[in-house]
């Protein structure tokens, strides 16, 4: 009929264990002779506590009643007491009161139905349910003297602790909110711990995580996640601090891992046969990477990225190559699929290489990185192209030898190279190169030029337009004097724009002049 079963006084008379193998409760609410007992013996405590675990494991909420102090208060949420009663919070009073200091904004407050079922999972956690990481030691001491665990809340206002045990706060004081960690990680330990949460959200399981402290010990924590609270756009989540070594020097796999995603544009995490996939991107914080997308249908889904966000001269390599049948041949072939394209920016392309590998233990499914080498493949390319263009002036000034000197020079930017053929014209001390080819070339030109023929070089030779010539497909030419060997000698500026593989480059040449001309 929807109503719910409380068992009262649950420990005394006919409430007892033999009932509720017999009936089922909803709730049972423990006699105020536990609180009684509280001081008296810590034996008490494990008593009470294991009941609130045998409570939990029958689905069972639990309320306490005779609550008096503050200490009983905290160690019965430790344990996971869902609800509390007693004087501590407040005695007995007429409704109109309840009312009354409700208006005045003296009341605790009343719950929100809509979230009961949110505050009745934070509850129901035990900050001493691992107590068997003992191997079967049981004194009293070490009963409670366990891991650290606590219940965080995260949502837009940020991480806030719900309850933690002893050994929680313990590790709090020592690691998180002492002066000298304060200073020396500057809320490091902070925004690992969400990002580690934001992960456990993305990823809906359990997260592990390693952070340094200040004091160069390494922390090992688990993190899971709880409830969600559906009023507050909250969630909970649980987080236990497995272990803390001392070992300063030691290497962990966090610590790699933060150290390779700082170059990681994406990694993907594909089911090869289901082609269901997570999409992981660096956090932001340089501390790792987080869970940014769940989907389906990898290879489509690649596709359509690629015709947004591939530049546009490598889309239809990638669209040829990076397909479901040639990684998987790939794979069985080489064990591993890469290739290497070009991603659009606001600014120019950027060089990535992607890199596919199947799974140790699971080849059906297999991880994707993305990691950005745009400085190595541009490095390799200034290379190459040195290479190239000394090749094609060493065979231009051996098939015309009236060029004094040739410059490549980016039309956007204006970084240069020369290459000179006359000795003599070395020795006028031009830049061989720069990021400015006009500002440098007017600057330097008056060192070298007919002192006559300055004022002509200045107003013939701006980069407006030499730019607005060449991008016409025509050629921009001047004739002007050099001062070579203290003599005055006639030359030719030409220039022209032609298309090289990342883009337009302009070529100017400088040769010498027929008397004709």
């Amino acid at each position: 009929m929807g109503y719910k079963v409380w068992m009262d006084d649950f420990g005394s008379g006919y409430s007892s264990l033999e009932l509720l193998q017999e009936m089922h409760f909803d709730l049972i609410k423990f006699d105020m002779r536990f609180m009684r007992r509280f001081d008296a013996t810590p034996r008490s405590r494990i008593l009470l506590t294991e009941l609130m675990r045998m409570a939990q494991s029958l689905d069972v909420e639990t309320v306490c009643e005779g609550v008096e102090t503050e200490e009983q208060a905290d160690f019965l949420t430790e344990v996971g007491c869902t609800r509390l009663q007693g004087y501590y919070f407040c005695k007995p009073i007429p409704e109109e009161e309840i009312w009354e200091r409700h208006r005045k904004g003296i009341q605790i407050g009343f719950e929100n139905t809509d979230e009961s079922g949110y505050y009745k999972t934070l509850g129901e956690i035990n900050m001493y349910d691992l107590s068997s990481i003992y191997n079967g030691e049981s004194t009293e001491r070490q009963y409670f003297d366990i891991i650290p665990m606590a219940v965080l809340e995260f949502g837009a206002e940020g991480l806030q602790i719900i309850r933690g045990n002893k050994s929680y706060n313990d590790f709090l004081e020592r690691y998180i909110m002492n002066e000298e960690a304060e200073d020396d990680e500057d809320g490091k330990a902070v925004d690992e711990l969400t990002s580690a949460i934001r992960s456990c959200h993305e990823v809906g399981s359990r997260v592990f995580m390693d952070e340094r402290l200040y004091d160069g010990s390494t922390m090992h924590a688990m993190i899971k996640k709880i409830a969600d609270n559906p009023v507050r756009n909250v969630a909970a989540y649980v987080i236990a601090i497995l272990d803390i070594k001392q070992n300063k020097d030691e290497l962990t796999y966090a610590d790699i891992a933060k150290a390779l995603s700082a170059d990681y544009i994406d990694i993907y995490h594909v089911d090869m046969e289901t082609e269901q996939f997570v999409q992981y991107s660096p956090d932001g914080s340089g501390l790792g990477v987080s869970a940014e997308r769940h989907g389906e249908n990898f290879f489509t889904e690649a596709g359509k990225d690629a015709q947004v966000y591939v530049y546009e001269a490598d889309r239809e390599q990638f669209a040829k190559l990076f397909n479901k049948e040639n990684v998987i041949r790939s794979l069985k072939e080489n064990g591993v699929f890469v290739h290497t394209y070009r991603l659009k920016t606001e600014n120019e392309p950027v060089y990535v290489n992607m890199k596919v590998v199947p799974m140790k233990n699971d080849p059906r499914h297999f991880v994707m990185a993305v990691n950005n080498v745009d400085g190595q493949m541009k490095q390799q390319e200034i290379i190459e192209r040195l290479r190239e263009e000394k090749t094609v002036y060493s065979r231009i000034s051996a098939l015309m030898g009236d060029f004094i000197a040739i410059y490549t020079v980016d039309p956007e930017n204006g970084s240069y190279m020369q290459y000179s053929a006359a000795d003599n014209f070395s020795d006028l001390g031009t830049s061989k190169l720069g990021l400015d080819f006009f500002g440098d070339s007017r600057k330097e030109i008056s060192m070298v030029i007919c002192p006559e023929d300055l004022d002509y070089f200045k107003s013939a030779f701006t980069k407006e337009k030499v730019l607005k010539r060449t991008e016409k497909g025509q050629i921009f030419k001047i004739r002007y004097r050099l001062m070579i060997g203290g003599e005055p000698v006639k030359v030719t500026l030409r220039a022209g724009m032609t298309g090289e593989n990342d883009g337009a480059q302009l070529i100017v040449g400088v040769g010498f002049s027929s008397e004709e001309a």
